[in-house]
């Protein structure tokens, strides 16, 4: 066979099998994705596909407690079984809401009100009533198809031990307001916690007793309903705030005052701290536990004997005879105060067309101390003539009078020391004498609170200088060893004089208790300083009854003002209350609370004589 018809031969090489190699492999590859995404990863990417976003989801903080100074517990936390309703929803299902509240053995009438307090928040979980039992709430969950729009939680609430010891100064925690609402979000906070404080240090503390809420991230499908927890951090537990407040003392206060309209107000003129502010009638906190329905909320808020009043901060009302000492102050600083200075009364004060009778003593010429003593109305005014009435309203504005004094709770008024103008608006006629004699005895126009009156009784019993008051003092972060902040004292108003005027004044007012209006303030063991004063009022009732002062005399430990309204002479009904708190405090020593929730010692002798500024000092 010739060369040119042999047949060729085309050997299989490499680089023949290169590309069936890729293709087989790309092929494998596209095979094996596919298994793995049809059948080993479907689940997890059918998940992953409903998945449109994150949200962040919020859980309620323990609230911090609060003490008093000897440990005594005012305000715990305690976790409580509370049911919650989207209002949009709820509120169509009225039906459902009956048998609600027949589980709960409530009305109808009680959710819907609480419902509508909290309308704007139409598809978001608002508490309905707080504390069901375990039994309740286990009863609503299980049948949560029957309740739409109906939740069931476990939150750490707030509870008061004592709830009607000292309700106006600890306040009550309950839902934001819409002012609140807009108070935090002016403030740049982008969480608005479910439970804030309301009033009293609850309202004043709130940022420092609700803690940080615990957070938890959550992935969300297209109708924003919760899938997977992604990460979460845990509450953190807000501060403990450790009182001046004396729960004894307090106790003894609220009960002398019971079935009348008054307040005592005591503190410890070393440091501003508040022992006692006691306000009558009061109410229970647990009023407040769950909202109000709208009975309940007319029968606070209506209650024509006002128990809502802070009488200690807010209530205004003339001094009477215990202003007196501001009068002579005046006097000191116009430079016509003497002990020397006689003045004859004939019983009686001119006042305008009418006469101020000298209750309390008859016709005679009295000096400075006697007629301090027997409260001597004419010897007073006339006093006031000398003064005039500028440097009187100078002197009780640089003491405190017409100003508020900032202390830590909220609802604080200042009074009123009268001015020619308000005299003119308000009576339509210029300043008289008789607006003078008024002044200077405590009467007409004039208005002061209690705690004016209290902090008058600390500058005198320091001899010049008084110190802002405060119910907390001392504010304790959690967690194991987290420093106690100590809230120092804060020099709040200075009166210069010499030591001859503050023995003089000061001997008046001892005098006042051994042998002229007070003398049922007197207390064996405590030397007690003071004045009574029976204030004429607009109601045209008896006069509103005051004693204010001091005591010991020497290094005194403890200042206050009693005021009861319309109950007749100082002497006779607030000077007895005064001296059930000076002996509670002074006399028959508080035993020290068992609760072992707090290791702080707070606890030192009341003669001690320690710098108040360099730590807490207890009784």
């Amino acid at each position: 066979m010739s060369a040119i018809h042999s047949p060729e031969e085309n050997p299989v090489t490499i680089r023949h099998l290169v590309v069936p190699i890729i293709l087989l492999i790309f092929f494998g590859i596209s095979v094996t994705q596919l298994w793995l995404l049809q059948i080993v990863q479907a689940d997890a990417l059918k998940e992953r596909a409903k998945m449109t976003g994150l949200i962040l989801d919020h859980s309620l903080a323990p609230r911090g407690k609060i003490y008093d100074r000897n440990n005594v517990l005012l305000a715990d936390v305690k976790p409580q079984v509370v049911i919650t309703a989207k209002p949009g929803i709820a509120s169509k299902h009225p039906e459902e809401l009956d048998r609600l509240a027949k589980i709960l053995g409530t009305t109808r009438a009680k959710l819907e009100w609480l419902m509508r307090q909290q309308w704007s928040k139409q598809s978001l979980p608002v508490p309905i009533f707080v504390g069901a039992t375990i039994q309740q709430g286990t009863k609503i969950a299980e049948a949560s198809d029957e309740f739409p729009g109906i939740g069931v939680q476990t939150l750490p609430m707030r509870s008061y031990p004592q709830p009607t010891l000292a309700p106006q100064a600890l306040g009550w925690v309950w839902v934001p307001n819409e002012s609140i609402e807009k108070e935090l979000k002016d403030k740049g906070e982008e969480y608005i916690p479910p439970y804030v404080g309301r009033d009293g240090l609850e309202r004043m503390y709130d940022d420092k007793l609700r803690g940080v809420p615990g957070t938890t991230t959550y992935t969300v499908d297209t109708r924003k309903r919760p899938l997977r927890a992604m990460m979460s951090e845990s509450p953190r537990p807000g501060d403990t705030l450790i009182l001046g407040l004396d729960s004894k003392v307090q106790a003894v206060a609220m009960e002398a005052l019971a079935g009348q309209k008054g307040a005592v107000v005591a503190l410890d003129p070393n440091t501003g701290e508040v022992l006692c502010m006691a306000s009558t009638p009061g109410y229970s906190l647990d009023i407040f536990n769950g909202g109000l329905t709208e009975s309940e909320a007319d029968s606070i808020y209506q209650n024509k004997n006002i128990p809502l009043l802070k009488r200690p901060i807010a209530g205004r009302y003339p001094p009477g005879s215990t202003w007196k000492i501001v009068t002579a102050m005046a006097a000191y600083q116009a430079g016509k105060f003497s002990t020397h200075d006689a003045v004859s009364c004939p019983g009686y004060l001119t006042v305008g067309n009418r006469r101020v009778r000298c209750e309390n003593h008859p016709a005679a010429t009295y000096g400075f101390t006697m007629a301090f003593t027997k409260s001597c109305n004419s010897y007073f005014g006339k006093l006031a003539q000398r003064v005039g009435e500028d440097q009187l309203r100078a002197t009780a504005s640089s003491i405190g009078f017409g100003v508020q004094s900032g202390i830590d709770v909220p609802g604080e008024l200042k009074g009123l020391v009268p001015s020619d103008e308000y005299v003119k608006e308000t009576h339509k006629r210029p300043w008289s004498l008789g607006d003078t004699n008024n002044i200077g005895i405590g009467q007409g126009d004039l208005l002061v609170t209690p705690l004016q009156m209290a902090l008058l009784a600390c500058l005198v019993a320091n001899e010049g200088v008084n110190y802002q008051p405060h119910l907390v003092r001392g504010i304790m972060p959690p967690g194991e060893g987290a420093v106690l902040q100590k809230v120092e004292r804060k020099e709040l108003h200075r009166f210069d004089a010499d030591q001859s005027f503050w023995l003089s004044l000061k001997g008046a007012m001892r005098n006042v208790v051994t042998s002229g209006t007070a003398r049922a303030v007197q207390i064996p063991e405590v030397p007690v300083c003071g004045k009574t004063g029976s204030a004429e009022n607009s109601s045209g009732r008896k006069t509103h009854a005051w004693f204010v002062g001091y005591a010991p005399a020497t290094n005194p430990k403890i200042a206050f003002a009693v005021l009861v309204e319309n109950a007749g002479h100082g002497g006779s009904v607030a000077a007895p209350i005064a001296k059930k708190v000076i002996e509670a405090y002074l006399v028959k020593p508080t035993q020290k609370s068992d609760s072992k929730a707090l290791d702080i010692d707070l606890t030192l002798t009341r003669d001690s004589g320690s710098d108040p500024a360099s730590g807490l000092e207890g009784p």
